[in-house]
């Protein structure tokens, strides 16, 4: 689990009123294969998709990108958004974020359609053999 701090949001620029805001991760609370949960002083709607940029030695083995960069961005959808006090009084919001890859894993398979076959009795009989 990480716990260390990222705090540039001063060299952010602010988002548009009612457009996508920049926001960035205040701290990091566990990472697995399937997600993040990060604290945040901003809230996140639930549903909404979201791009983040982490280490990638952070994530779990089997998270990872076959890349030799230090640094990945990853999809997912917010499932989670709940407002949290912290013990030093700071308010802000735990966010869940489950990754698209892990959506995508849990989607269930559709089958094929079974083949259709033509019954027709006249060619049934000509290609048994049976006359």
């Amino acid at each position: 689990m990480a716990t260390k701090r990222h705090s540039n949001d001063d060299e952010i620029p602010p988002g548009k009123a009612g457009g996508n805001v920049a926001q960035s991760i205040v701290e990091l609370l566990s990472a697995t294969s399937s997600g993040l949960i990060f604290w945040s002083r901003h809230p996140f709607e639930v549903a909404a998709e979201v791009q983040l940029r982490v280490r990638s030695s952070i994530l779990p083995e089997n998270a990872r990108e076959p890349s030799m960069c230090d640094w990945v961005t990853k999809r997912g959808f917010v499932v989670l958004c709940k407002p949290c006090r912290r013990s030093s009084g700071a308010v802000g919001f735990q966010v869940s974020v489950l990754f698209v890859s892990a959506v995508a894993a849990a989607q269930p398979r559709v089958a094929a359609p079974p083949p259709t076959f033509d019954l027709d009795p006249e060619r049934i009989r000509r290609l048994s053999g049976l006359n």
